[in-house]
């Protein structure tokens, strides 16, 4: 699929029409915030990331969750890639964080611990928010939060995340690793991976879930909505020596696995491959899921977990049972056109309950859903067949972003192209908007260059532009010119 970089993102006309500014630098201290009272109306604000460090350090020593308070980041954060402990490793963070559009980068967590993320465990919201680097070694790993009981919504993870265990079962996520609350508006672009290696047989069950979005889901009744993934999916068993225990391994590219019997996951699209092994020596049972939107549903009564109106681009992959779609779940109004492989079972939409649901023909499926051709899928007719009575989620797609395949309705909005020479330097504004809306775009040179202007002679910057239209703007730079001038006193100025 091509062009499609420049509208997964269903934040990103969100966050490019926010102001601009300057980013504080992490030194590895903490330091008191100084402005808000902890209200709805008069949250704490969090103008640098030594304020970010003082809450992780009041948190993880128990003096307090902040119950009830409300946070709201007002500047963008570099963590320096300077080892960050998360915020609730052993108490849970209790307080709703907004990040307001801001980015944390730098985020570099690679410490053994059970819960590793931003933040670790939260019973609280967690919105509006970007977060990039790497995340390793925890039981439960996720971009922005490994453990959550509430929602989190309208985040982004472009960090490497990864999960790993020698004992019980592992839960990675792109957004959260595992969650008993909703995700909405949420997008993945980093690989995500879990991993357990059994070198003791003290268990009678292992599992292993990894998805997109998210790793693991319980609780009935909330939803994943309106998610997307790039970011490649994967989870593995392995041992040392043979055990007697039952093991799973589960892959999603929205949801790993889920172990209740009332959620929907809705209106997501995953783009990135997804697989999933258990390279283990099992005298008892032994099994892999891999699916497009969602691994497997878990539970013992059946086929219960609801995707509706989502589909599937990428590659899906298991030693034993690959759906385009999602395993043992109920699907409705969805398509996969991914390449399917499998060393057991390969279902084109899935081996639930399948309403509606279609796969592309030849692309490995031997059964699972009902199949049509390239040309079909890409008719005119086929979004409205996927739509059937219900809403108008499915339109054509007019502007070839996904190679003729269906798109969402917001896919259709303009994209803007904001780009540049990225070793001079950086943009930011590129997404999909409205027509009549305004989009802010920039340019940051490296160092040793200058801005100079955008391709259309306009040299402000940054820039707010009416979009009426598809439109790429490029961001043009020079080599910095440095003038030295010597004085009589032999001193050395620069002009």
């Amino acid at each position: 699929m091509k062009n499609f970089t420049t509208l997964f993102f269903v934040m990103a006309a969100m966050f490019a029409s926010l102001p601009m500014y300057s980013e504080s630098v992490w030194d590895g201290t903490a330091d008191m915030w100084t402005a808000g009272s902890g209200t709805i109306s008069d949250p704490y604000q969090i103008e640098t990331a030594q304020q970010l460090s003082f809450i992780a350090e009041m948190v993880n020593g128990g003096v307090t969750t902040y119950s009830g308070k409300y946070f709201v980041l007002t500047n963008d954060i570099n963590l320096n890639n300077i080892e960050w402990t998360p915020i609730g490793t052993t108490y849970k963070f209790a307080a709703t964080f907004d990040g307001a559009g801001h980015t944390i980068k730098g985020l570099w967590v690679t410490a053994s611990r059970t819960y590793n993320g931003l933040i670790g465990m939260t019973i609280s919201p967690i919105k509006n928010l970007s977060v990039s680097g790497r995340v390793n070694n925890g039981i439960y790993s996720g971009g922005v939060v490994a453990s959550s009981s509430s929602s989190i919504t309208n985040c982004i993870n472009a960090g490497t995340v990864s999960a790993y265990s020698t004992a019980y079962s592992t839960y990675a996520g792109g957004i959260v690793g595992y969650t008993s609350g909703s995700v909405t508006n949420c997008s993945n672009t980093g690989n995500v991976s879990s991993s357990l290696r059994i070198t003791t047989n003290n268990s009678t069950f292992y599992s292993i879930s990894c998805g997109g979005i998210v790793g693991a889901k319980s609780n009935s009744g909330s939803e994943i909505l309106n998610c997307t993934n790039i970011g490649r999916v994967s989870s593995d068993v392995s041992s040392s020596s043979t055990t007697s225990a039952k093991v799973y391994s589960y892959s999603g590219g929205i949801v790993g696995s889920c172990s209740v019997t009332a959620v929907t996951v809705k209106h997501c699209i995953n783009f990135g491959a997804v697989s999933s092994s258990v390279n283990a020596s099992v005298s008892s049972e032994k099994n892999a899921y891999s699916g497009g939107i969602v691994g497997s549903c878990n539970v013992s009564s059946g086929t219960v977990l609801l995707v509706a109106y989502c589909y599937n681009i990428g590659k899906i992959s298991s030693q034993f049972n690959s759906s385009g779609i999602a395993c043992n779940c109920n699907v409705n109004s969805s398509y996969s056109v991914g390449l399917l492989e499998g060393g057991k079972s390969t279902y084109g939409v899935g081996n639930g309950s399948l309403t509606n649901s279609y796969y592309l023909e030849s692309r490995g499926a031997t059964t699972g859903g009902m199949s049509k051709s390239s040309a079909s899928m890409k008719s005119i007719s086929f979004p409205i067949i996927l739509n059937g009575s219900g809403e108008t989620v499915f339109v054509q797609d007019v502007n070839n972003i996904n190679d003729g395949y269906p798109v969402f309705a917001w896919q259709n909005d303009n994209a803007i192209m904001v780009s540049c020479n990225s070793a001079q330097g950086s943009t930011t504004g590129s997404g999909s908007y409205v027509s009549g809306s305004t989009a802010k775009i920039s340019a940051t040179p490296n160092s040793g260059y200058i801005f100079t202007g955008w391709n259309d002679g306009d040299t402000t910057n940054p820039r707010t532009i009416t979009v009426t239209g598809n439109a790429h703007y490029v961001a043009l730079f020079e080599q910095a010119v440095i003038n030295i001038k010597v004085g009589q006193d032999c001193t050395i100025t620069q002009e």
